[in-house]
């Protein structure tokens, strides 16, 4: 004959179910994270395909504004900086920024590497970073702010970016 389970054993079932329950929000979730995660480095990652970097890069940059008189692009960054890391994962990797800064000569320059980098930034009087300019082809240099300016100052979004760069280049 089979005894009906007692309330503790119906508790411990319940108990057990919510436990497993739990076990699998917790690994979907972290799924979710890491799936994030990966996602993030990987837009960092790609966003800088196609920049020139540095010296070297900033030479063959300057190169292409004289032959084709764009303006060019010149962003002065940390690898190290958190805020260079936010400006790139939410601004610089946007697929239509990406795309962007195709019609333009564009290099990063890291004055963590060298002497010559940390020249580049003393002649464009860069105060910190990240800092990016925009070079005219009559040599002006104009620095457009990557964050808003005011009491609540935060980071601008890829379309306040690119409209302050096409400003700056009126349109260019």
């Amino acid at each position: 004959m089979r005894r009906k389970p007692s309330a503790f054993h119906l508790g411990a079932a319940v108990g057990d179910w919510l436990l497993y329950g739990l076990i699998v929000a917790v690994m979907l979730l972290g799924g979710y994270a890491i799936f994030r995660s990966v996602d993030v480095q990987h837009r960092v990652a790609t966003s800088f395909i196609g920049w020139y970097e540095d010296k070297p890069g900033y030479d063959k940059a300057l190169a292409d504004l004289r032959q084709s008189k764009k303006p060019m692009l010149v962003y002065i960054y940390a690898p190290w900086c958190p805020h260079c890391k936010q400006f790139t994962a939410q601004v610089l990797s946007d697929p239509q920024v990406r795309q962007f800064v195709q019609g333009y000569p564009h290099v990063r320059v890291a004055p963590d590497h060298g002497q010559a980098e940390m020249a580049l930034m003393t002649e464009y009087g860069a105060k910190g970073y990240p800092s990016f300019y925009v070079v005219l082809p009559d040599n002006r240099k104009i620095e457009i702010a990557t964050h808003t300016e005011g009491e609540q100052p935060r980071l601008k979004t890829p379309r306040e970016f690119m409209k302050s760069i096409l400003q700056a280049t009126d349109g260019e």
